[in-house]
C-alpha cells in the first residue's frame, strides 16, 4: 500500500489559480488572486517549487502584474506567452494576449490583442505557431471565431480558421502535431 502524504508546501493564494507552468524549480501560476504566500501579487507569481528550498513557497522578484484574469501559459524558452482577460500585463497594454520575459516579467513586444477571453493555449510540435482557444471573435485585427492560430513572432493568425461555435477551454496537441480540441 502506497501513502502520499501532503508536503508542507502551500503557497496560499487568495483567488482562484487558473494557469500553471513548471520551469525548472520555477513554478509559474495565473489565475484571479492579489495575495500569494502573504504577498502580494497580481494574477501572475513565481514562487520556488524546489523541495531542497527553505522558502520553497515564497514568490520570487519576478511580479509582472496583470491587470485582469490570467486563464492559460504556453513557455518558450525565456518567454511566457500569457491569455486570459487582462487589459494590462508586464508594464505594458495588452488585450488578452502577452508574452513575458522569464528574467524580468516585462511584456514583449508580440502584441497581437484578442476582442474576448483567451482560455487555453497550446504551441505547434516546432514551436513556430501558438494555438489560442477562447471566447473571442476578433483576434489582431482579423476574424477569427474562438480559435486561432498564431505566429509566434508576428502575432498575425495564419489560414488556420476552425470557426468553433462555442467557447474553446482546452486545446491539445496530437502525437502527430495536429491540433486538437476538446470544449
Amino acid at each position: 500500500i502506497t501513502v502520499n502524504i501532503p508536503t508542507a508546501w502551500d503557497p496560499a493564494a487568495n483567488g482562484a489559480v487558473r494557469a500553471l507552468q513548471l520551469s525548472g524549480t520555477t513554478l509559474y501560476a495565473g489565475g484571479d488572486f492579489n495575495i500569494v504566500s502573504g504577498g502580494a501579487r497580481s494574477q501572475l507569481v513565481a514562487l520556488t517549487a524546489d523541495p531542497a528550498a527553505a522558502t520553497n513557497d515564497s514568490p520570487t522578484a519576478w511580479n509582472p502584474v496583470a491587470g485582469g484574469s490570467v486563464y492559460a501559459f504556453a513557455l518558450s524558452g525565456t518567454l511566457l506567452f500569457t491569455g486570459g482577460e487582462f487589459v494590462s500585463v508586464g508594464g505594458g497594454l495588452r488585450s488578452r494576449l502577452a508574452a513575458l520575459s522569464l528574467n524580468d516579467g516585462r511584456a514583449t513586444g508580440w502584441d497581437p490583442g484578442a476582442d474576448g477571453i483567451v482560455r487555453s493555449m497550446v504551441f505547434s510540435s516546432n514551436a513556430t505557431t501558438l494555438y489560442v482557444g477562447g471566447d473571442f471573435s476578433v483576434i489582431s485585427g482579423q476574424v477569427r471565431s474562438r480559435a486561432a492560430e498564431l505566429g509566434i513572432f508576428t502575432g498575425l493568425p495564419t489560414f488556420w480558421n476552425p470557426a468553433a461555435d462555442a467557447a474553446v477551454t482546452t486545446l491539445l496537441l496530437a502525437e502527430d502535431g495536429e491540433i486538437g480540441r476538446a470544449h
